[in-house]
């Protein structure tokens, strides 16, 4: 199972990097390096994700290199993977084991739509939906996105696989989440509630919608990229997803850093 999911998540952050511009290259068993030297510190640049044992000897050696082009760099590696010889390497090489992720991996589950007062769910069809969305996600997420027209454009185009959700409270979209679909695998990514609206249960709102439409497209695995014992995986847990593995993220950031910070890390977000 890791290997599917992880081919999904690398998948996912590909397509996210090359909205900023940025690059992408496959590994053998279907991980990826996504580099983004125009925005390097932002959330998917910079990323290097493999998919199988095979995979984790190569990122630990492109994690390496492009820590010498200069670059800040996060090494994701399946727990399964890696062994006390690779963690050496990596140690060796100036990485730190920056956390731990939990990464559920479930059959799909159904999970009752709640009913929320003064909120509407919506699909983004088309350009004023995708704006919408990503003028939302920047608030939802409290990051600015840079290239967020080129993001606008390429999720306005309705991107097969891809499906991005608002909640309407109003006026306002106060909530916002993305399915990415590969296979037989749907990863349950980037979502987030505006910090004024959160605690009246639109994750759990954004999280059936997901399940369901995965359900309609015949999924068979349902993968999310959560804090262990976070909030959001507590949610998920409660809503049926259950199963899954760690993933072990390490970390290289150049002397000096980058000056165009635009992530706030794990304990902040949910991805």
């Amino acid at each position: 199972m890791p290997a599917a999911v992880e081919r999904a998540h690398a998948d996912y952050v590909a397509w996210r990097v090359e909205a900023l511009g940025g690059a992408s290259e496959r590994l053998p068993g279907g991980g990826v390096i996504a580099r983004s030297d125009r925005y390097p510190d932002h959330w998917y640049a910079n990323r290097i994700v493999a998919a199988t044992s095979g995979d984790a000897e190569i990122a630990a050696d492109a994690g390496v290199r492009l820590r010498s082009d200069g670059l800040p760099v996060r090494v994701e590696l399946p727990k399964p993977f890696v062994d006390a010889r690779l963690r050496r390497r990596l140690i060796d090489a100036g990485f730190n084991l920056a956390w731990i992720s939990q990464v559920l991996a479930s059959p799909v589950v159904d999970a009752p739509l709640p009913s929320i007062a003064g909120v509407q769910l919506e699909r983004v069809n088309g350009a004023s939906d995708a704006e919408d969305f990503w003028q939302a996600y920047e608030s939802c997420f409290q990051e600015r996105q840079p290239e967020r027209s080129m993001h606008v454009r390429r999720l306005a185009e309705r991107p097969g696989g891809v499906t991005a959700y608002l909640v309407r409270g109003g006026d306002d979209v106060v909530g916002v989440a993305m399915m990415f679909q590969a296979g037989e695998v749907a990863l349950l990514a980037d979502a987030a509630t505006r910090p004024d609206w959160r605690g009246r249960g639109i994750h759990s709102l954004l999280v059936a919608a997901r399940l369901a439409d995965a359900r309609d497209s015949n999924t068979q695995i349902v993968t999310s990229d959560v804090e262990p014992g976070g909030g959001s995986d507590r949610n998920l847990a409660r809503l049926g997803l259950r199963g899954g593995y760690l993933r072990e993220v390490w970390t290289a950031q150049n002397e000096g850093g980058g000056d165009d910070v635009v992530g706030n890390g794990p304990a902040a977000q949910v991805r």
